[in-house]
């Protein structure tokens, strides 16, 4: 699930930045976490969802969007 999610937030950071490339790092830095915690929730499988909220909340991003399974 967390590929999934870190993939549409690369989307909709993209967006924003006029549709350059985004990585994981830019992902981390929207998150405010590091570059490692984010590749550690990676390895592991497992979301940080209190970042991804409080990120999208403060960015206008619908949850909807970025939790829902394809």
């Amino acid at each position: 699930m967390i590929k999934e999610i870190i993939e549409k937030l690369k989307d909709k950071i993209s967006l924003a930045k006029g549709n350059k490339k985004v990585y994981d790092k830019d992902v981390a830095i929207f998150l405010n976490i590091s570059h490692n915690k984010l590749a550690m929730h990676k390895s592991r499988n497992s979301t940080p969802f209190k970042f991804i909220i409080k990120a999208c909340l403060k960015n206008n991003i619908d949850l909807n969007y970025i939790f829902k399974e394809k």
